[in-house]
This record gives C-alpha cells, structure tokens and sequence, in this order.
C-alpha cells in the first residue's frame, strides 16, 4: 500500500476506491512507492491491473481495446474503480507489478500494444496498436505482469488513422 508523498497531498492511499469524488479530478500525485498516479473516474468492469486511456479533458478513464481505440493517456488501475460513479488513483509513471498483460516469456523491454481483450496489454504487434511510453518490465503469467509506463509519454493514438 502507498501513501501520497506529494506537497500538494491526496486523499486516500494509491488502492482506494472512492464512492464520491475526494481530489480533483485530474490531480497527479508522487506516492511512497515513487510512482506517479493519477485521480479518474472509473468505468464500468474495471478491475486491478487494467490499462485504461483517458483524456485530459475528461479524465474518466475507458478500458484500453484494440477494435475501438481511444486516443489519449494510458494508465493502469491500482483497483476495481468498476463503475462511472467511482473514483480512484491510476499509474501514470513508474511500474505496476499486477498489471493486466498477455502472458508472455519475452522478459523485460518489450513494446506494449493494445489487444483485443478489454483491459489487457499484450507484447505481441501483430494487429494492435502501440502504446508509445509503456513496455513490459519481465515475464508474465496468468495474463498477469510487469509494466512500466512514462508518464506524459504514455500515449495511445489511433494509428490506422
């Protein structure tokens, strides 16, 4: 569990779901694990470790999908913020541990793509779409791994466009 470390403060550690809006939306705060996380609104079945690409102009998160790409920012939920009238805290920079990629033993440094499972990153180009800033950050299993994001930099546009 992390704890916001940030000047401007937070409320709530990085794992909480709230029910009703408890920080600005939009708000970016460095947390004890030195990881930079976001405030968003959730979206309907979400869960812990999906990727999920968000405008900076709504900043209500859409879970990330290769058949109807989103442009915007990729972050990955740090909790089931399952619904549009929930609000949580969302990777935007560093490295999440539990996140939603298709299984793989490529290891670490590899690109990562939208796919076509709602939620889920995979390292395999064939037909997704890259997320420019994210790679993976070891092996996973289970359609779970490692990931690492940079920040302002992990962005996702509609490339066949």
């Amino acid at each position: 569990m992390a704890f916001c470390v940030d000047p401007s403060g937070a409320v709530g550690d990085h794992d909480v779901v709230h029910d009703t809006q408890r920080n600005e939306l939009g708000a970016e705060r460095l947390f004890s694990d030195g990881n930079k996380y976001v405030y968003l609104k959730g979206v309907t079945s979400l869960v812990d470790g999906d990727a999920v690409v968000f405008s900076r102009n709504a900043f209500t998160a859409v879970r990330a999908l290769s058949t109807t790409p989103t442009k915007g920012q990729v972050a990955i939920a740090q909790s089931a913020v399952d619904a549009a009238t929930k609000y949580g805290w969302f990777l935007v920079k560093g490295y999440d541990a539990g996140a939603n990629i298709a299984t793989h033993s490529g290891g670490s440094g590899l690109c990562l793509f939208l796919s076509s499972t709602a939620g889920r990153l995979t390292t395999t180009p064939a037909t997704e779409l890259s997320v420019t800033g994210a790679w993976s950050a070891g092996n996973s299993s289970s359609n779970v791994g490692s990931a690492a994001l940079d920040g302002s930099a992990a962005m996702m546009g509609d490339i066949s466009t």
